[in-house]
């Protein structure tokens, strides 16, 4: 395995002499064997571990343990001990999600910090089956079915040519010590769904499971590598000053050009539904619009017309029972609770004001905001609140959010949050009023 790791290594060119690398540990058995083959060949290296506080007893064993490992091979060390779950509560992600954005935002940070080239991750060929057929399984373009790249920015892979099997055996033949995950076990992540009773499926079907997928993936590469020039052409071609300009006509066939022009619309963060009803209205009228990320497509005569939209970037604070002008004009008092009338006007807000956090913030909408809808059980997603509420394009631009910590506590003149409504208990009211 040790020929294997430096032949991949040199393949892939990842690693340079000058290169100084902050090695992810987190005890278990893939990155104990990546940091004893790092170790072996005499990089320069430092070990970074989180501790993400989800399994209580266990992960401070595990810190302890790599704490141990540094000391005992000389190695620099950094542990950082992260609130996960509030993490992924407080912005609306998994708890998986919550975790890789806390370690690669910390890992980043050190790198900057203390001169770090590259960070190498413990990523093997299992984990790459697992990633395509979650992408696969949760629908993807062709650059989600080759899985994760060897190098990606900073972040270097060079395990991913060795199976679990394989990263195993070295371990033990090496007679190496690590920590068992017992998260890895329970199959209430998708992955270990994948892990757990998939892949065995396929490998009884498939016993070369393995060398198949290598195969494979090898072949969708070429093809992408055609796709991408294929579309970078596609789009220099459409190209003018103020964005791009594309004609297509769903009308005749013409599958060459409708792939491209969908291909390239998902790169600007349109959806797979949003594409469907671009298509679909290749024949409307001037002015049908779509938002993708940060950018407009509007249809213009016989020509779609794609340009970048600036990021709203305004934001307000308001203290206790602040009136304000700007953005619009909306009145604030602070009320006894007997002193209140219910109101069903959305441009009212009646919030328990011993509940809120000042200042509050005002802020227009984005991406990945979630709240509690008033009369409702449960979270939503601002996004499927505009859609169930048949939200048109200008309606949702238009939104703006009441913010109290970083809970979102009023979707301004439509419904407030549940958590902070009044109730008998109420002694102050926050009462909002937009004009």
């Amino acid at each position: 395995m040790q020929n294997n790791f430096k032949k991949y290594i040199e393949e892939h060119q990842l690693i340079s002499k000058n290169d100084s690398l902050l090695v992810a540990v987190s005890g278990g058995v893939d990155s104990i064997v990546l940091l004893h083959l790092l170790h072996s060949e005499g990089y320069k290296i430092a070990i970074g571990h989180c501790n993400f506080s989800l399994r209580g007893k266990e992960s401070d064993e595990e810190e302890k343990f790599v704490r141990k490992l540094a000391k005992s091979l000389k190695l620099d060390i950094y542990v950082n001990t992260f609130s996960t779950a509030e993490y992924a509560k407080n912005r609306g992600v998994s708890t998986q999600m919550a975790a890789r954005e806390l370690r690669y935002d910390w890992f980043n940070q050190l790198c900057a910090e203390h001169e770090y080239s590259k960070i190498v991750v413990a990523h093997h060929l299992d984990d790459q089956i697992e990633t395509v057929l979650l992408n696969f399984t949760r629908g993807t373009g062709i650059m989600g079915l080759t899985g994760m790249a060897p190098a990606h920015g900073n972040v270097i892979r060079p395990l991913l040519f060795a199976t679990r099997e394989e990263i195993l055996t070295y371990a033990t033949k090496n007679k190496l010590k690590w920590k068992e995950d017992s998260s890895n076990k329970e199959d209430k992540y998708a992955r270990n769904n994948i892990r757990h009773h998939v892949i065995p499926i396929l490998k009884s079907i498939n016993p070369g499971l393995y060398q198949t997928f290598a195969h494979s993936e090898q072949r969708i590469k070429n093809v992408q590598s055609i796709y991408t020039k294929e579309k970078r052409d596609f789009l220099v071609n459409a190209a003018f000053d103020g964005g791009w300009k594309f004609v297509v006509k769903t009308t005749i066939a013409d599958p060459h050009k409708i792939a491209l022009f969908r291909e390239a619309l998902m790169d600007f963060g349109f959806s797979h539904s949003q594409l469907e009803d671009i298509l679909e209205s290749a024949d409307a009228t001037s002015g049908k619009q779509f938002l993708g990320n940060h950018c407009r497509l509007i249809k213009d005569r016989k020509e779609w017309i794609l340009t970048p939209v600036a990021k709203e970037e305004h934001e307000y604070l308001l203290e206790t029972a602040e009136s304000i002008t700007a953005p619009f004009t909306m009145e604030v008092k602070v009320k006894s609770n007997k002193a209140i009338k219910f109101s069903k006007d959305p441009s009212v807000a009646l919030l328990d004001y011993d509940k809120l956090k000042f200042p509050l913030k005002l802020r227009k909408w984005k991406k990945g905001d979630f709240f509690f809808p008033f009369g409702m059980k449960g979270k939503m997603k601002l996004s499927d609140y505009f859609v169930n509420h048949k939200f048109s394009l200008a309606d949702k631009e238009n939104v703006w959010i009441l913010e109290s910590g970083s809970d979102i506590v009023w979707l301004m003149g439509h419904r407030i949050d549940d958590r902070f409504k009044i109730g008998q208990k109420t002694k102050k009211v926050y009462l909002a009023h937009i004009k």
